[in-house]
């Protein structure tokens, strides 16, 4: 392969392991809502979410911005 090949290669997709997770107060301050709007969100399923093993929600930060 030279250097001519590699400018050839697509860009590798973001892994779930490299997106960004942040807390219900973070997140109501990333899209401009308040914390209740957040836990609507959660409820109806419009942003994506996890529970940590201690039970704490954690939001991606990428679906806050794709509910602009």
């Amino acid at each position: 392969m030279t250097a001519l090949d590699t400018d050839r290669l697509a860009p590798t997709p973001l892994l779930d392991l490299e997106r960004r997770l942040v807390n219900t107060v973070t997140s109501a301050d990333i899209a401009g809502v308040s914390r209740r709007t957040i836990y609507r969100w959660v409820r109806d399923n419009r942003v994506e979410w996890l529970r940590t093993p201690g039970g704490q929600l954690r939001i991606y930060v990428d679906t806050l911005y794709q509910r602009r």
